[in-house]
Protein backbone atom coordinates (compact mmCIF):
# COMPACT_ATOMS: atom_id res chain seq x y z
CA UNK A 1 0.00 0.00 0.00
CA UNK A 2 1.55 3.49 -1.13
CA UNK A 3 0.25 5.95 1.13
CA UNK A 4 -0.36 9.86 -0.27
CA UNK A 5 -0.20 12.50 2.63
CA UNK A 6 -1.77 15.52 2.67
CA UNK A 7 -1.63 18.33 4.48
CA UNK A 8 -3.96 19.13 7.01
CA UNK A 9 -3.61 23.34 7.90
CA UNK A 10 -4.54 23.92 11.48
CA UNK A 11 -5.69 27.66 12.96
CA UNK A 12 -3.25 28.87 15.38
CA UNK A 13 -0.27 26.84 14.75
CA UNK A 14 2.94 28.71 12.71
CA UNK A 15 3.68 27.08 9.50
CA UNK A 16 7.24 26.62 10.87
CA UNK A 17 7.01 25.00 13.92
CA UNK A 18 4.46 21.84 13.04
CA UNK A 19 2.56 19.71 10.57
CA UNK A 20 -0.22 17.66 10.59
CA UNK A 21 -1.08 15.60 7.70
CA UNK A 22 -3.15 12.49 6.90
CA UNK A 23 -3.35 9.54 4.83
CA UNK A 24 -6.57 8.03 3.94
CA UNK A 25 -6.17 3.98 5.07
CA UNK A 26 -8.86 1.25 4.60
CA UNK A 27 -11.54 2.25 7.58
CA UNK A 28 -10.10 5.70 8.08
CA UNK A 29 -7.26 7.93 8.47
CA UNK A 30 -3.66 7.81 9.64
CA UNK A 31 -2.89 11.39 11.11
CA UNK A 32 0.72 12.15 11.43
CA UNK A 33 1.98 15.67 13.69
CA UNK A 34 5.25 16.56 13.48
CA UNK A 35 7.21 19.43 15.31
CA UNK A 36 10.19 20.96 14.29
CA UNK A 37 11.60 21.13 17.86
CA UNK A 38 10.83 17.16 19.37
CA UNK A 39 8.98 14.70 18.78
CA UNK A 40 5.72 13.97 16.98
CA UNK A 41 2.72 11.34 17.00
CA UNK A 42 0.98 9.21 14.80
CA UNK A 43 -3.06 8.22 14.96
CA UNK A 44 -5.55 6.41 13.75
CA UNK A 45 -8.60 8.13 13.13
CA UNK A 46 -11.67 5.88 12.01
CA UNK A 47 -14.02 7.55 9.54
CA UNK A 48 -14.94 4.12 7.12
CA UNK A 49 -16.65 6.69 4.55
CA UNK A 50 -13.89 9.15 4.32
CA UNK A 51 -15.87 12.17 4.91
CA UNK A 52 -13.57 14.14 6.38
CA UNK A 53 -13.35 17.43 4.22
CA UNK A 54 -10.39 19.98 4.30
Amino acid sequence: MVLNWEDVFCHGLPDTMSSLRRAAVPGGWLVLFATYEGPGGLTFYPDPNHEWKL
